[in-house]
């Protein structure tokens, strides 16, 4: 474990040393011709000290950088969508995203979701007048709420398959 430490240690280095000869490359002296040498100090030495089999990518927390990336972007669109949904209900709740997303959203959900599910086609002028009058959510908002995973069954998909469809496409229309 240390001397993958030491080896992480040894690529992060590299990566520094490039972030400086970039600096040169695009500096006001412009020297182009260090370009090799970025390459081999931000790419090559870094990949040579974390290749094989160590923990960077079979041990036992290997690195997923195109799963990282995957996640991340999921990650910056809900966050995305979440202030959107502070925004609207700034007139009834205060408090900033991760208050609205572990205490407001919640507290929705009774009465924007399990209506639908439990209720089904009955309960969409009841959710709808909710949503409109009382916190300004969009139907966008309202699949917002259900992507956070905020209820029992953490899956939107789980979600949508308890709602009926003929419920769910007059909730759309409403």
């Amino acid at each position: 474990m240390l001397k993958q430490l030491e080896l992480m240690d040894q690529a992060a280095s590299s990566m520094s040393d490039a972030d400086l000869v970039v600096a040169l490359i695009h500096g006001p002296e412009q020297h182009w011709s260090l370009m090799p040498l970025h390459a081999v100090c931000s790419m090559v030495r870094p990949a040579s000290f974390l290749f094989g089999p160590g923990g960077g990518y079979s041990g036992q927390n290997p690195m997923t950088f195109p799963q990282w990336l995957g996640q991340n972007s999921k990650q910056n669109k809900l966050n995305r969508q979440l202030g959107d949904v502070q925004v609207r209900i700034r007139l009834r709740v205060s408090g900033d995203k991760h208050e609205i997303r572990q205490s407001c959203v919640p507290a929705l959900i009774p009465h924007v979701v399990k209506p639908l599910i439990d209720q089904g086609a009955a309960a969409v002028d009841d959710v709808v007048k909710r949503m409109d009058a009382e916190y300004y959510l969009s139907r966008e908002d309202w699949d917002t709420v259900i992507e956070l995973g905020v209820l029992d069954a953490r899956k939107d998909s789980i979600v949508n398959k308890l709602i009926k469809p003929a419920t769910k496409t007059s909730f759309t229309k409403k």
